[in-house]
């Protein structure tokens, strides 16, 4: 068999536009990187949608040919299919690490805690209970749960699994985290899903630092990341070079607030809940995010003052306008209720206040339609 012989051969002949690109999508969703589909189809659309698909989603179309009514694709798949590109998309596939794979023991809290900048000691065994709540709503919204492994050279903060990979077009990217002791969490979590066949598509070195945390998909297109103690410039140069040009990322300022030591991120004041809304904390965004954000159509739920420290803003969405926040934030709660969002609610002393990592920071979202 030669190299780009099909895999899979597709007739969608008698279909119409938008059904042979759908289920040219679904059937290289189920082949390696580098198999090879071919597509037979007879809607004359389908000779300038599939190009265009390949393109979008960077798969590398081999031929094009037509005979009679017949157009023959063959389309070589170079990507894994991470779905939409947004931050409010439902969600089918996410990776987590669960408390007894992070926090791992007593002993290992109690030598890591303060040094990490845990605000209290969490509690092993309640986190476990408070997780198993998160993972049983993630399983009741459809989504498919990939655990990530231990390792001895994790600390309590791998918990917090959407700051130590990034999801691009091209693949995953492994940052060098700003925070020096969560710098082998990408090492170990990028490993884990590589044995998944999910492409690695560079990492960020040198002097550059980047975190998950900081960043929002707008679109396919456009990636809104934050400038701060976590993320800099060299990190955000770097990774613009890993995307490509089919993708502008976009820098915004963060503001100082509390300080090298504090977990601050731009998802920290912003929680995008659908194409047109997202919940945020005004007073501490960045003014050319909210006039880039509202001349896109985004209006905004506003999470009140005494709220945003008890994580009111940390929200995930699971769905357009369905999300998950922590107790203890009932004014949120009912501003986006107002708004037509699903909120489901969970309690989580010890896997998110101590820690300071929400909903949002303990799931790495892979895969969202």
């Amino acid at each position: 068999m030669t190299e780009n012989h099909p895999k899979k051969l597709l007739d969608c002949t008698a279909l119409l536009c938008p059904l042979p690109v759908l289920k040219a999508r679904k059937a290289l969703a189920q082949l390696n990187v580098g198999d090879v589909l071919e597509v037979l189809a007879t809607d004359p659309m389908a000779a300038v949608d599939m190009p265009h698909f390949c393109q979008e989603q960077g798969h590398v179309l081999l031929s094009a040919t037509q005979e009679n009514s017949i157009h023959r694709f063959r389309i070589k798949k170079m990507t894994y299919d991470f779905g939409s590109f947004n931050n409010w998309g439902t969600l089918e596939k996410v990776a987590v690490r669960r408390p007894e794979d992070a926090f791992v023991s007593d002993k290992k809290i109690d030598a890591e805690w303060r040094d990490l900048n845990f605000h209290a000691r969490p509690d092993l065994k309640n986190a476990r209970k408070e997780f198993a709540a998160v993972e049983k709503i993630l399983k009741s919204s459809g989504a498919e749960i990939i655990h990530l492994p231990p390792h001895e050279s994790l600390t309590l903060d791998a918990l917090y699994t959407h700051d130590a990979l990034i999801v691009t077009p091209k693949g995953l990217v492994k940052p060098r985290m700003g925070k020096p002791q969560r710098r082998a969490e990408s090492e170990v979590n990028g490993a884990a899903l590589r044995a998944l066949n999910i492409p690695i598509a560079g990492e960020i070195t040198g002097d550059g630092k980047i975190e998950g945390g900081d960043m929002i998909w707008i679109d396919r297109k456009n990636l809104c990341v934050g400038v701060g103690y976590r993320t800099n410039q060299e990190g955000i140069k770097q990774l613009q070079a890993i995307v490509g040009p089919e993708t502008t990322v976009h820098g915004f300022d963060l503001p100082y607030y509390k300080g090298p030591t504090d977990v601050f991120h731009l998802m920290s004041v912003i929680s995008p809940l659908d194409e047109d809304l997202a919940l945020v904390y005004r007073p501490l965004m960045p003014v050319r995010l909210v006039e880039f954000l509202e001349a896109r159509g985004m209006k905004f739920v506003d999470v009140p003052d005494h709220e945003f420290p008890s994580m009111g803003c940390n929200v995930l969405a699971l769905a357009p306008r369905v999300a998950m926040m922590v107790d203890e934030n009932p004014i949120t709660k009912l501003r986006m209720e107002a708004a037509g969002v699903t909120v489901h609610v969970i309690a989580a002393q010890d896997i998110s206040r101590k820690g300071e990592g929400g909903p949002t920071c303990m799931t790495r979202p892979l895969v969202r339609r």
